[in-house]
């Protein structure tokens, strides 16, 4: 008898979006924890994620940079969201030559938001029949997060249709447009395509290669899986003997096999995990892949031009390395594993070279400018030199000729005008020279 409460599949979608403004962003999350909608969730990842949570996790508002929110299940009575009690389904699609609906739940709504200016909500569903084909293939037309729109008959009996953006916005009322919330920033219209992350329980067999290549790439019955071909973006790896894990750029996908020797673990304590530590550290890759995707089309195609746009750029480069960029996330090996093997088909750290080739341009102009400033002042001094080398030059002149005149008592006249000429000649002489000198080190500068 399967265990109340236990779900044999469930899938996780995520909306992320951006907030406009960087600044606003603890105005943003105060008013979240001012609206009922939204219930403030303390995750317990100070131990499995000790490296992460000191850096993400903050008793002061001010210094938070993760704030983590559950939707209230009265969301219901505000928008047309429906948690748990209410059939969700597609338009009409083909499967498997059948023409059927793909139908499920709305369980849960989270939203990860991060001081980043990044923001991630996860819709929970479960789909109702277990068959991991019909799983994938409803997740290659819901990814399509803002072409297929899903239904859900209301209380009077009438349907309603919603892309999932369309309700993401729903949920978040007139936050939206007070601060310009930009959902998909890095796709165009119409051509977004969401993440899933999958858990589904399926009776033990040889290998899951074909399921697992249908549902990491949420594709459909029409996507013939060859057993010879080789997916160098995606891996399958084998925690244990009863959990297999896929991952792709487009998603993260566990099989587990309940038998009589597992099934207390699993219902108790597995699924938790799934859904909350190995889901957050899915999350946390997410916004490392939005954020360096909000890099690499955010920042101005203009930005080598300007110095200010460069030094910012740096700066939000350096704090997100700092705070969000990780090595090591967990002594737990396999969260550990789990994450390294996400990041490797995310291709993140391939994806921060990219971002950080500005900061080349950067050097450069920092050094262009230097030059400047260095040439610019040498002239400076070089003009300043010259021109207390004439009054020098006049100054010596003057001196000499006083001091010969002077001594017209002591010496024939005829005598004295030698001298001042003689005296006169050779302080000319000396300045041309350091006048010569000056300008022929200036040159060569």
């Amino acid at each position: 008898m399967e265990k109340a409460g236990y779900l044999s599949n469930f899938s996780y979608i995520f909306i992320p979006f951006s907030i406009k403004q960087e600044k606003d962003f603890i105005k943003f999350n105060n008013d979240l924890s001012a609206n009922c909608m939204w219930m403030p969730v303390n995750d317990e990842i100070r131990y499995l994620h000790k490296y992460v949570s000191d850096r993400l996790v903050n008793e002061y508002k001010s210094n938070k940079n993760l704030f983590h929110y559950r939707l209230s299940e009265s969301v219901s009575d505000f928008t047309d969201i429906y948690l748990n009690n209410r059939c969700y389904q597609t338009a009409p699609k083909k499967f498997n030559d059948i023409t059927t609906t793909f139908d499920f739940t709305i369980s849960d709504v989270q939203l990860f938001s991060f001081n980043t200016s990044i923001c991630i909500m996860a819709f929970q569903l479960q789909f109702e029949n277990n068959d991991p084909l019909y799983i994938a293939a409803a997740q290659y037309y819901l990814r399509k997060i803002d072409v297929e729109h899903i239904r859900v008959k209301t209380d009077n009996g009438d349907f309603v249709s919603h892309s999932f953006i369309e309700l993401s916005k729903s949920i978040l009322g007139n936050l939206t447009d007070i601060y310009s919330l930009d959902f998909f920033f890095y796709a165009s219209t119409k051509n977004e395509r969401a993440n899933f992350f999958t858990y589904i329980d399926l009776p033990k067999k040889e290998n899951y290669n074909e399921e697992l290549f249908h549902l990491k790439w949420c594709y459909n019955d029409h996507f013939t899986y060859d057993s010879n071909c080789l997916e160098k973006d995606s891996v399958n790896y084998v925690a244990n003997s009863n959990t297999i894990w896929g991952i792709s750029p487009s998603a993260a996908v566990c099989i587990i096999n309940r038998c009589d020797k597992n099934r207390q673990f699993i219902e108790n304590t597995f699924q938790h995990n799934v859904q909350n530590h190995y889901l957050f550290t899915y999350i946390l890759l997410l916004h490392q892949k939005y954020m360096l995707y909000l890099f690499l089309t955010k920042i101005s195609i203009d930005i080598d031009d300007d110095l200010n746009l460069l030094e910012n750029y740096k700066r939000r480069l350096y704090e997100f390395n700092t705070k969000y960029l990780f090595s090591r996330i967990s002594e737990v090996p396999q969260y550990q594993r789990f994450y390294e093997k996400v990041m490797e088909s995310f291709s993140i750290k391939e994806m921060f070279a990219d971002v950080q080739e500005p900061l080349s341009r950067l050097a450069e102009i920092q050094r262009q400018v230097n030059e400047e400033q260095r040439q610019k002042r040498d002239h400076n001094i070089n003009t300043a030199l010259t021109a207390l080398s004439l009054l020098t030059i006049f100054s010596a002149i003057t001196d000499a000729l006083g001091i010969t005149a002077n001594l017209g008592w002591l010496i024939p006249p005829l005598w004295s005008k030698i001298i001042q000429l003689t005296i006169g000649s050779i302080v000319i002489i000396l300045s041309v020279a350091i006048l010569f000198r000056l300008f022929s080190l200036k040159n060569k500068r």
